[in-house]
């Protein structure tokens, strides 16, 4: 599921909409769904409310440690931050095989 707008993203699909641009405008240039500008307008309208309801959200689900998709990866970092080293065998688990655009990335 993905993560809900920032409050202050929801306020300018309004304010932008009530502007006179349209839902596709609004969606490109914000770079977010077509579908999540015509909900936040809706929910506006209907409600009166931008806030999201993170109580409807379902609870996170714990990481499966014995999960074998996290087969060979290991944390690192000693400044308090938590990093994972990812060998490839074990990035070509977890993207089903297919890490050549991945590599790209981190090279």
């Amino acid at each position: 599921m993905p993560a809900a707008l920032p409050l202050s993203m929801r306020e300018e699909i309004v304010r932008r909409h009530q502007h006179g641009e349209t839902f596709r405008q609004i969606a490109r240039e914000l770079k977010v769904s077509y579908a999540a500008t015509r909900r936040i307008w809706a929910r506006f309208t209907q409600e009166g409310d931008l806030k999201p309801h993170y109580d409807r959200c379902p609870p996170a689900r714990p990481i499966d440690r014995d999960d074998p998709r996290l087969a060979g990866l290991q944390s690192a970092g000693t400044d308090g931050l938590t990093r994972l080293v990812i060998p490839d065998e074990a990035a070509a688990n977890l993207l089903g095989g297919n890490t050549g655009s991945w590599r790209s990335l981190a090279s």
